[in-house]
């Protein structure tokens, strides 16, 4: 079982003395999505890009918590049992 708060409370002991610091940044972004915070992970793993560029692990995480997202979003606009969708 991951410690999902307790990653995050760590990467952002980090990046309150180092915010500049893209591979904390990448780590909050792993326990937001651990988490099922997914727009708050997009928006960790954005800046662990932004501050490590040439970083493909760092592209490939923001990649999954785009997806991961997005199959959210997916999820909670399904119509669920018994239930019709909009427009249809």
């Amino acid at each position: 079982l991951e410690k999902w708060p307790e990653l995050e409370q760590a990467a952002r002991s980090v990046l309150d003395t180092k915010p500049e610091h893209a591979d904390a940044h990448a780590r909050l972004g792993r326990a937001l999505q651990g988490q099922g915070l997914h727009d708050a992970a997009v928006t960790a793993w954005e800046a662990a890009v932004r501050l490590g560029p040439d970083m493909p692990r760092f592209r490939r995480g923001l990649s999954a918590a785009r997806r991961a997202r997005t199959l959210s979003e997916k999820r909670r606009n399904a119509p669920g049992p018994g239930r019709r969708r909009r427009g249809g």
